[in-house]
Parts: structure tokens; C-alpha cells; sequence
């Protein structure tokens, strides 16, 4: 069988969203470049620092600005507020910020567990983050949540069935945006006794109004 790179996205519209059609298309090609310059390596299996700076990386790909670690007000309406870092600024250039805070995991495609139990619990602390983060209320943030997906090398027999399973998922949109890509580089790159085939991407944008 010939193993060809699977990337797509979904999107919800009008939930803030609308305009990260193309940066989620770039985040895929992104995330395929690297593992097409460095086969022996992938972007995705490092830290939240890493997974960000690929969403950055897209940004700026499509033609947007982007920059990361910055410093800003954070808090909560009627409360104190402090300063703080927040995980990236987007500006499509078109007058929409986007103020994000973001969280990476692993995704076991081994577990008997459904895709909404592990991924919820981690795009929601990126949403409590990103409550805090805004500099206003009006503002358009938005918690990120980036997984690496996993399999024990024994269970390889079951890597394209489960990642078709996720994939899914990921497109009856349970999210307001979710991508995904597992390049053909890394299809059955091995860490830790682990296939690591690729990486998800989910999104919830936050509703002040």
C-alpha cells in the first residue's frame, strides 16, 4: 500500500472562526514540511513551545502576522488584573485578533477511551487560560489544544483503522475548528517503543457577547 500524507480540517462557521480556513490548511503544511526536510524527525513530538510555534509558523504562511510569548494584561471581568504572558497573537490583517492560549498532550490511539474524553478535558484548560488572557472581553480569544498521536508499536496492525477513527470524529466538528496531519515521513516513526504518526489541532473560540 502506498502511504501518502493525510491532512485536512473542519470548521465551524460563525463561531468566530471564519477566517481560519487558511491557517489551518497552512498548519498542515507546516507540520508536512518539517517531517519532508527532516524524516528522521517531527515537529510535533516536542512541547507546547514547539506546537505553537508551527501555528505561528502557518500564520505568517498565510500572510497574517503572529508572535509568541508576549506579554499582556490578563484577568478576569470585575476582578483584579495582572500581567502575564499569553501563548500567541494572531492578526489576519483584517481587523481580527485572536488571542490564544494553548495546551499539548498525547493522544493514545491504544485506549479504550472515547476521543472526547481525552481531548475535552485539555481544550478546556486552554479555554480557562484563554478567559484570563484577552485584553478585553471583546477580544477574540481562543483556546488551542495540540495532541500527539500515539500507538504501541504492537498494536501497528491497527494504526489506519484508528487513525481513520479519529479523523471521524474530528469531522462531525464537536470543535468550532480542528485539523489534523499525519505525514508520510512519520507514518511509522518510532519513539519509546510508540508509533508517533502524526499530530490533531482543536480550537474553541470564546463568546463574550
Amino acid at each position: 500500500m502506498k502511504i501518502t500524507t493525510i491532512k485536512d480540517y473542519r470548521l465551524v462557521k460563525n463561531k468566530g472562526l471564519n477566517s481560519w480556513e487558511g491557517l489551518l490548511e497552512k498548519w498542515g503544511d507546516v507540520v508536512e514540511r518539517y517531517s519532508e526536510f527532516l524524516p528522521d524527525d517531527a515537529s510535533y513530538l516536542y512541547t507546547e513551545i514547539s506546537s505553537v510555534g508551527n501555528l505561528a509558523a502557518a500564520a505568517w504562511l498565510n500572510e497574517w502576522v503572529a508572535i509568541t510569548e508576549f506579554q499582556c494584561e490578563k484577568g478576569r471581568k470585575y476582578r483584579p488584573k495582572w500581567n502575564g504572558r499569553a501563548d500567541l497573537y494572531l492578526y489576519d490583517g483584517k481587523n481580527n485578533e485572536f488571542w490564544i492560549e494553548a495546551k499539548d498532550e498525547t493522544l493514545s490511539l491504544g485506549t479504550e477511551q472515547d476521543f472526547k474524553k481525552i481531548i475535552h478535558p485539555v481544550l478546556s484548560n486552554a479555554i480557562d487560560d484563554a478567559k484570563k488572557t484577552s485584553g478585553k472581553e471583546e477580544s477574540n480569544a481562543v483556546g488551542v489544544a495540540f495532541f500527539r498521536v500515539k500507538l504501541h508499536k504492537t498494536k501497528e496492525d491497527d494504526l489506519h483503522k484508528r487513525i481513520n477513527e479519529l479523523i471521524e470524529y474530528l469531522e462531525k466538528r464537536p470543535y468550532h475548528a480542528a485539523a489534523w496531519c499525519f505525514p508520510k515521513e512519520t507514518r511509522y516513526f518510532i519513539e519509546d517503543n510508540e508509533i508517533c504518526p502524526g499530530t490533531i489541532m482543536v480550537a474553541n473560540h470564546i463568546d463574550y457577547q
